[in-house]
């Protein structure tokens, strides 16, 4: 890894994947849209969030993505950023720990966790057992 720094945020967002995995594993098609109230987010926003959120972050750090590649791609991103890249500016406005692109990567895995938490929470009450533990 060329910057130590983001290894804690690596290992959250490899974590993430596997968990991310691991519920949308047992997703019923009949399952994807149930909502646990009207104003909750059924599995499938929450998978097409994270998704989406991972496409920010490649293209916070200068690349390119498509679907079915996200995850490998953050993964070498991380890797392979450099100190400079993270110290620039974020531009148009996306929200930073600091204003800067390591602050904005760092923001975007605890955004990221939040939403693994949802579905967790989803894949219990769906019946489907817990993630973790």
């Amino acid at each position: 890894m060329q910057n130590s720094k983001l290894g804690n945020i690596a290992g959250t967002f490899s974590t993430n994947t596997g968990l991310v995995s691991k519920a949308l594993a047992g997703i019923r098609d009949d399952e994807w849209g149930t909502r646990p109230g009207g104003e909750s987010n059924p599995p499938a926003w929450v998978a097409g969030h994270l998704v989406y959120l991972r496409g920010l972050l490649l293209r916070l750090l200068g690349l390119e993505w498509t679907w079915d590649k996200v995850s490998a791609r953050v993964a070498g991103a991380l890797e392979n950023v450099t100190a400079e890249a993270l110290a620039r500016p974020v531009a148009n406005g996306l929200p930073s720990f600091d204003g800067k692109v390591a602050g904005a990567v760092a923001l975007l895995g605890f955004h990221e966790t939040y939403h693994v938490g949802q579905l967790g929470y989803l894949h219990k009450w769906l019946g489907h057992g817990r993630l973790v533990g």
